[in-house]
């Protein structure tokens, strides 16, 4: 049982009826045709640049420690500043979102009539919050951490908002 004033009758009556029009899809025509999202250049992350450093110090250490055994310790030292070179001056894509469904660095290209309850989802405390995207497809459930990308959180609900609405236009 609940306990409403008039206001908050009132209140909750023009909410529901907000729900009883249909959603109307105002297209962005400054939106490109196709967005790909990517780690940042500027690094942005500061876990990302912490886990840089450390990766650093492991291999002078290693260098050091594995001098006395000439190939090896090069070899190791050569693959851990690679994974290095790669954290941080490749630019990997993550996302690839358009009119016609999105894709990520761990699936293939799904289309938007194959993709369901596509969201932005925020988990951890209110001080250190990680975002995920998050969407369902025929071969299960993707979940990719979006904190580290050129995008925020917000935009990504954007434009999966507005490329959706592109295909749904286009089709009918």
């Amino acid at each position: 049982m609940e306990i409403r004033s008039k206001s908050q009758i009132e209140k909750w009556n023009s909410i529901i009826k907000k729900f009883e029009k249909e959603d109307v899809f105002t297209d962005d025509l400054l939106m490109p045709n196709e967005t790909i999202i990517s780690f940042p250049t500027n690094g942005r992350s500061i876990s990302m640049y912490a886990t840089l450093g450390s990766m650093l110090v492991v291999c002078i250490i290693l260098l050091i420690q594995l001098n006395k055994y000439g190939v090896a310790g090069s070899v190791l030292f050569l693959v851990f500043a690679y994974l290095l070179y790669k954290k941080l001056i490749v630019n990997e894509w993550q996302i690839t979102i358009n009119k016609y469904g999105i894709q990520t660095r761990n699936t293939v290209f799904y289309k938007w009539r194959e993709t369901t309850n596509e969201m932005v989802l925020k988990e951890g405390s209110s001080k250190h919050p990680v975002y995920y995207l998050q969407f369902e497809h025929p071969s299960g459930i993707e979940k990719l951490e979006i904190d580290v990308t050129e995008i925020d959180n917000i935009e990504l609900e954007r434009l999966m908002r507005i490329y959706r609405g592109r295909s749904e236009n286009s089709t009918n």
